[in-house]
């Protein structure tokens, strides 16, 4: 009598071996997704810091190097729910903007008084959608001594942030 020896798998050892392949693949694809979802997050909070960090420095070098740096009280097309705007030299403005007819708000610079009253020439240091995107802004300038205090608070994008400076003037 010849005996045959088996040779290949049975369906039993392929189907076991074909529900834990597809038990890996399904851990992979959750962990992987899960991945994803953090990297994302964590690249909006960074593209939010990076724009909003690059004007509030340029407003606190330019604190920083003024003769003089004041307060002034805010009308519309200023955002004036808790703000100032920053007034520098006696000629720069700084502050919170909404054109009229946009649904912006602005971080912008005008290079004196009388440039404030001609919108069109204005420099906007940082504009964000106000779509939902930009909530609660505020910027804030407190005084003691030679020392500023410059804050930037907010949600952009769903990320809220707050910055905080404090600058000394310089002595001439």
């Amino acid at each position: 009598m010849i005996l045959k020896t088996k040779k290949g798998f049975s369906l039993i050892e392929l189907q076991v071996t074909i529900i834990i392949a597809a038990i890996l693949i399904l851990i992979i694809g959750v962990i992987s997704d899960a991945s994803l979802g953090s990297y994302n997050k964590i690249k909006k909070e960074g593209e939010v810091f990076s724009d909003i960090y690059y004007g509030f420095k340029l407003l606190q070098n330019r604190v920083h190097a003024a003769n003089n740096v004041t307060s002034g009280t805010l009308s519309s097309p200023w955002i004036t729910t808790n703000n100032v705007k920053i007034i520098i030299n006696n000629t720069e403005r700084y502050g919170l903007y909404q054109p009229a007819g946009t649904t912006t708000i602005e971080l912008v610079r005008f290079a004196s008084a009388a440039a404030e009253l001609t919108p069109s020439s204005r420099e906007t240091i940082l504009s964000i959608p106000i779509n939902a995107t930009w909530a609660n802004p505020t910027l804030a300038l407190t005084q003691s001594g030679n020392s500023y205090t410059i804050t930037l608070t907010g949600t952009k994008d769903n990320v809220p942030f707050n910055l905080s400076s404090t600058s000394t003037k310089r002595i001439q």
